[in-house]
């Protein structure tokens, strides 16, 4: 079945003759690798969360993947909700203070923008 296909880039050398000689430059190109359902199951049922199921597979729509999968009749586990990174108390205050200097700085910077030359 066509579900949701891994997608990985690769990249493929190509080279262009020119008139003073050749130049070679590199073109991206993406490539749709297949992961098989019971692949994908494995992988969902044996990760924490859905980050680590992209993560393993390179499906990034691997909720919805698994969403069709339990409409079919599979039973597979639910994960947790959320991004599953929690922050600690210190942590969230320091990512405050960071947050507080480059607005400090953003602002800063606007009303330099709106102060008229002299």
């Amino acid at each position: 079945m066509a579900d949701k296909d891994k997608k990985e880039t690769t990249e493929t050398d190509k080279t262009e003759t020119t008139e003073g000689g050749s130049a070679e430059g590199t073109v991206k190109k993406e490539v749709r690798k297949r992961v098989k359902d019971i692949d994908f199951m494995r992988a969902w049922q044996t990760s924490d969360s859905v980050a680590e199921v992209v993560t393993a597979t390179g499906i990034t729509t691997a909720g919805q993947r698994a969403m069709k999968l339990r409409k079919r009749g599979y039973k597979l586990k639910h994960m947790p909700k959320g991004s599953g990174v929690r922050l600690t108390e210190e942590s969230e205050a320091a990512l405050l203070v960071e947050f507080n200097a480059l607005n400090a700085e953003l602002t800063k910077d606007e009303k330099k923008a709106e102060t008229p030359a002299s």
